[in-house]
């Protein structure tokens, strides 16, 4: 007798422990699938993936460009990334802000990697982190030694 109760007792408290989980599940989902919903119908997730509609709006805009391209680069699609960070560069540097240009210039770099050697990249890295406008902007002093931290990493072979 005392081995069925503590096997209802076991099965009672699984029984909870997967309605909890089924609902948890069911509560983020609804919440997702919202969300996303109401992203789609404002407008709003067709221009972070730079879909024909809202290119138009955004091509002078070097803000959106380079929230789009950093979109993309954290994706590793840097054929996607690379002519974003390329339109905002001379938008930035036009309006003398030297700061996103800097950040555009590396996400170009970085995202066409592929199409120069490693070392030379490197070397580009190297000297921009040296420049006074990043050594004093930790963000994107940390944008510029990820992106030297990626090259580096291909020009020795490592993998981590």
């Amino acid at each position: 007798m005392p081995l069925l109760s503590t096997t209802r007792l076991v099965s009672m408290r699984f029984r909870l422990l997967v309605c909890f989980a089924l609902g948890t599940l069911l509560l983020f989902g609804f919440g997702s699938h919202f969300r996303f919903r109401r992203a789609r119908l404002d407008g709003r997730l067709s221009s972070i993936n730079g879909d024909s509609g809202s290119d138009g709006d955004s091509g002078n805009d070097p803000q959106v460009l380079i929230a789009k391209a950093d979109h993309f680069y954290w994706l590793n699609n840097g054929p996607r990334a690379a002519p974003l960070y390329a339109r905002a560069e001379p938008l930035f540097a036009a309006r003398a802000d030297t700061r996103n240009a800097i950040h555009a210039k590396v996400g170009r770099l970085r995202s066409e990697a592929e199409t120069m050697s490693f070392v030379e990249l490197s070397g580009v890295l190297e000297q921009d982190l040296r420049d006074p406008i990043v050594e004093h902007d930790k963000e994107l002093r940390l944008w510029c030694l990820v992106a030297k931290g990626y090259t580096t990493s291909s020009v020795t072979g490592s993998t981590t």
